[in-house]
């Protein structure tokens, strides 16, 4: 080879070594770009926090709470699509954490995918049995119009709680309110009431319905 083409190669590597080095050294860290994310999202910059997210996730695709970020954002700028396909590995990854699972549900419904959804929480109920797989199996078969499995999980989850938060049947007299019978909606809260007679929640309910709570009004818990 002749000293020119030799300098001209030798230019050539050289010119792509220093990009390639410019590019790495302009690369920012994992930490940074996770704090970009999560400052940008607590900001309510969905947009940002997505693409701050989408970054995450190109590097480190294994990363749950990077999908989970990704995905509520997803939520925020209106793509519920993506949002279901990011918080569904989020979900694979890691089906512990009931944040992931909440969001994921919100995604599915979001994107009319009733069906996915029902079979999904379904499956969690009797996989897992725990007192927020059945509310959150109430809930969403209330929203889609299944009252009498939305009641058998409600139901459910007040039995396996028992008695011991008001939470179940807060969502019991919740539902009984969104189908208008308001004698078990009443009789609901004066139960949670027995549990905890200063909870402001369910003292402000009773009175909503025009009632008077206190000592006289609470009733013991019926675990059907």
């Amino acid at each position: 080879m002749d000293a020119p083409r030799r300098l001209a190669l030798t230019l050539t590597l050289s010119v792509a070594a220093l990009s390639t080095l410019s590019a790495c050294t302009q690369q920012r860290p994992i930490h940074v770009i996770r704090a970009a994310a999560e400052a940008a999202y607590d900001k309510g910059d969905y947009e940002l926090a997505r693409l701050e997210y989408e970054q995450l996730v190109e590097r480190y695709p294994g990363d749950p709470t990077a999908r989970y970020g990704l995905g509520i954002s997803c939520l925020r700028v209106n793509d519920p699509m993506k949002a279901r396909e990011q918080l569904a590995i989020a979900y694979e990854v890691d089906p512990t954490r009931d944040e992931v699972i909440d969001a994921y549900c919100v995604a599915l419904y979001e994107a009319k995918e009733q069906d996915t959804l029902m079979s999904f929480l379904r499956r969690l109920s009797l996989e897992r049995g725990q007192i927020n797989d059945f509310l959150r199996l109430g809930t969403y078969a209330a929203k889609i119009g299944n009252a009498d499995e939305a009641l058998s999980a409600f139901k459910t989850a007040k039995r396996l709680d028992g008695g011991k938060s008001t939470k179940p049947l807060i969502a019991l007299a919740d539902f009984y309110g969104s189908v208008n019978d308001k004698p078990n909606q009443v009789k609901s809260l004066r139960q949670a009431l027995s549990i905890d007679l200063r909870d402001p929640e369910v003292n402000q309910r009773i009175r909503d319905l025009g009632e008077i709570p206190g000592p006289s009004f609470a009733m013991p818990v019926e675990l059907e």
